[in-house]
């Protein structure tokens, strides 16, 4: 499939985005998608309006956009698949929803449309002749729509765009059209942690580190005091000193002294030398074990943010969205052009299917097969 493109500069980025096969367009629909007048008679000079239906599954959540607040999206519709970009634009990291460490937050919320390019309406997609397509951005119109609210049963009608005679007329003929749906753009930030890998690829395990301050105990369990050297090498004893530089002493009147403490973060050791691995723990504070009863160590982790990501869930697309691309497609848009009214049928049987474009069209992209 080759890179969708767009006419509304506004939408580029998520040309790009369904070029790049993100957003969860393999995914089942939430709900129901048709035209609600598949089939007419027309006069070369007429427009053609397609008119979409949209009924969304019984005991589905509502599906409601807000311009001010995009948590009002339900969790059901937020996209699987997601895009990170840069300030440029440019993708810098596809991942999923789904997968373990990623969070991800919605700012902004869209219920956008696609057009497929599979049509005998227009020669180059949009552009004619015979038609030309243009996209609906009226108040009937689900086109970049940031304000909305869609009810399970409750069947919403929305003007997708209209099919204009090239130069002012189309030639005599029967013209389809093939496929149309009703998607969300979300758009928001997401953090992602992952475990930390070495040059090897393998990953890296936590030790037990000290906070700081722990005193250092020799084998006995002793402290051992901190001691500088004189002039000849030999240890002098440190001792502890008050605001004014004088010592401090015990209930014996004897000086007490420093001894060696721990910096944080310095690692804890074994008696072999070697530092201690951290490992899982259950609620309780157990050892969790794997299948072959070994302690499930824990390793270090990395976190990425990413301020710009992106991502769509397909709503719903009319029968023939998808293919066959053919006149025998059950669900298409077909317009029978007349000369005159009266004389609308006799036109009709007397048609067969032509050659069809087979390119698909997101809206605000447009996508080719």
């Amino acid at each position: 499939m080759s890179r969708p493109f767009t006419r509304f500069a506004g939408r580029l980025s998520l040309a790009v985005l369904l070029g790049a096969g993100a957003g969860s367009a393999a995914a089942a629909p939430f709900g129901t998608l048709e035209f609600i007048e598949p089939t007419g008679v027309v006069l070369p000079t007429d427009n053609i309006p397609i008119w979409l239906r949209f009924t969304l599954d019984s005991e589905r959540p509502p599906v409601i956009g807000s311009s001010s607040d995009a948590s009002l999206l339900h969790p059901l519709y937020l996209p699987d698949r997601l895009e990170a970009r840069d300030a440029l634009g440019v993708v810098i990291e596809n991942f999923n929803r789904q997968d373990p460490g990623v969070v991800f937050q919605p700012t902004e919320v869209f219920a956008n449309v696609f057009f497929t390019c599979a049509t005998s309406f227009t020669a180059g997609c949009t552009d004619g002749p015979p038609y030309d397509f243009d996209f609906d951005f009226g108040p009937s119109s689900f086109t970049i729509r940031r304000d909305f609210d869609l009810q399970a049963l409750a069947p919403s009608d929305l003007l997708l765009g209209t099919f204009s005679p090239t130069g002012g007329s189309a030639p005599f003929g029967q013209y389809f059209f093939y496929g149309a749906g009703l998607f969300l753009d979300v758009r928001g930030f997401a953090t992602i942690t992952r475990t930390a890998l070495d040059d090897d690829g393998n990953p890296i395990p936590l030790f037990q580190r000290y906070e700081g301050g722990e005193l250092v105990l020799d084998e006995l369990g002793q402290p051992i005091p901190l001691f500088e050297r004189d002039a000849n090498g030999n240890p002098l004893p440190l001792f502890q000193q008050d605001e004014f530089g004088d010592l401090v002493r015990d209930e014996n009147g004897e000086p007490i002294p420093l001894f060696q403490r721990r910096d944080p973060g310095e690692l804890v050791l074994d008696g072999a030398g070697q530092p201690i691995a951290l490992f899982q723990r259950g609620l309780n504070g157990e050892m969790v074990f794997d299948e072959f009863n070994q302690p499930i160590p824990l390793f270090e982790t990395i976190t990425t943010t990413h301020d710009t990501v992106l991502g769509t869930t397909d709503l719903g697309q009319t029968p023939c969205a998808s293919g066959p691309f053919d006149p025998s497609c059950v669900g298409n848009f077909s317009r029978v052009v007349v000369p005159l009214p009266a004389a609308a049928w006799l036109f009709v049987s007397a048609l067969s299917g032509g050659v069809l474009l087979s390119r698909r069209r997101r809206t605000g992209v447009v996508t080719s097969a």
